[in-house]
């Protein structure tokens, strides 16, 4: 059941990107493109590798983005401070669900698996992602 709801919050806040992305131009734009990317890739990965490793990377990606918001929403991020918006605060909400999820995976689980090189780098991305966006 929480690998259903991590993937579906996952899917939902990929699509809020595609929206925001419509938005936003250059570098902006191409970092949406990254998110929605890493967010639909880890979805499947969800589904297809319910295990310990995959729900860390989800946790920690979505943990990544959401700091990346509150920062450009309180500080600024090299476009200034961005006003806080129903679109915007959705995808966040939809990450909060999925880092949640993640770690009910991770809670039932007895014993933690080595980390998978393909799904670390899924979760490398979106890191990328959210480090390019602050540059």
């Amino acid at each position: 059941m929480a690998q259903l709801v991590a993937s579906g919050a996952l899917l939902a806040a990929a699509a809020v990107h595609v929206a925001a992305a419509q938005h936003h131009a250059g570098l902006q734009r191409a970092f949406f493109v990254v998110v929605v990317l890493g967010q639909a890739g880890l979805a499947v990965a969800v589904l297809r590798r319910p295990r310990g490793d995959t729900a860390t990377i989800v946790a920690l990606s979505c943990a990544a983005l959401i700091g990346l918001w509150l920062e450009s929403r309180t500080v600024g991020v090299g476009y200034g401070v961005e006003p806080v918006g129903a679109v915007d605060g959705t995808a966040k909400a939809l990450e909060l669900v999925a880092l949640l999820a993640s770690r009910w995976m991770c809670g039932a689980r007895s014993r933690p698996t080595p980390l998978n090189g393909e799904l670390a780098a899924w979760g490398l991305i979106l890191v990328a992602g959210a480090l390019a966006a602050t540059a």
